[in-house]
Parts: structure tokens; sequence; C-alpha cells
């Protein structure tokens, strides 16, 4: 029973839905599990509590809109 943890910025349900049907087509295609055997977890993450390479990233996505 494979479980997927995404961890990402806060979606419409529309773009959840649409990211777990691709994970789960892929796990699926990769280890031949039923999908009804797959679950994605989706957790939000605020921006402003995460760093990559020593930045903040709500700093880096702001400097990516400029």
């Amino acid at each position: 029973m494979p479980i997927v943890d995404v961890h990402i910025r806060e979606q419409s349900y529309e773009t959840r839905e649409s990211i777990a049907k691709r994970i789960t087509q892929v796990i699926v295609e990769e280890t031949q599990h039923p999908a009804h055997a797959v679950t994605v977890m989706f957790h939000t993450v605020n921006p402003d509590y995460v760093a990559a390479g020593g930045e903040m990233v709500d700093k880096l996505l702001n400097k990516s809109k400029s």
C-alpha cells in the first residue's frame, strides 16, 4: 500500500485532485499496485516557513515573479 506525502503550497481542490491522479497513475504503472491501494496525502506548506539553499522560499518566489 504505497503512501505518498506531498508537501505543497495551498492549491485548489481541482489542482490537488489532478496531482493525486497523476501520482497514482505513475505508482500503478511502475509498481503494478492497484489504484485503490495508493494513498496521496497533501500537507499545506506556508512558504514563509521554508528555506532552500539558505534563502527563504517566499523571497525566492518573489524574485521569480520579477
